[in-house]
């Protein structure tokens, strides 16, 4: 099942992180081996993996985030904010999800969005942002990554044209016959 599945890469993704800043409260770990495995787990992970303080300020960012994000190097994102990296509309809508999560600190996950794309096509993603708390239960962050779901999303929305196409008749129409072409080949 694409859906258990799914939720295990997350689940991963959020279990390493959760593993490697927990070690670093506990001073288990330095700072400079946390990013350095940081680095080494979301190096090959296909999620989009951010840290933000609670200014909205980046503190890491994965390689693939780095690469969605236009930009060159993680030079370009650490020390930044959503209004510096991405176009006003995305980098608000971002912003406010921060703010509600910092605010009443409930997690938000897996939610859809829309995911830039600075080679012109558009592009979807499943998000889900947590808050990132001190010893103290104080908020001091938000953890965050995003999972691309354009190919699922454009399916979807392909499937949702033809019911609505389907259901959209003329008026002197009395009939019509819907064939599921992926049903009838299994």
């Amino acid at each position: 099942n694409t859906g258990i599945l799914f939720s295990l890469c997350h689940i991963s993704t959020a279990v390493v992180a959760h593993l490697v800043f927990n070690a670093e409260k506990k001073n288990i770990i330095d700072p400079d081996l946390r990013m350095k495995l940081l680095n080494g787990a979301f190096a090959v992970s296909p999620d989009l993996v951010f840290v933000k303080d609670v200014r909205g300020v980046y503190n890491y960012a994965s390689s693939s985030f780095v690469e969605a994000a236009g930009a060159k190097s993680l030079d370009e994102i650490i020390g930044f904010t959503d209004a510096d990296i991405f176009p006003p509309i995305l980098a608000r809508r971002y912003a406010m999800i921060d703010r509600e999560i910092l605010a009443t600190g409930e997690d938000k996950v897996g939610y859809k969005e829309r995911l830039p794309d600075f080679n012109g096509k558009e592009r979807y993603c499943v998000t889900s942002k947590f808050a990132l708390r001190d010893e103290n239960g104080e908020i001091i962050g938000i953890f965050g990554f995003c999972r691309d779901h354009t190919k699922q999303f454009l399916e979807q929305s392909y499937h949702q044209q033809e019911i609505r196409y389907l259901f959209d008749l003329p008026t002197d129409c009395y009939y019509a016959v819907y064939i599921d072409v992926d049903e009838w080949r299994a």
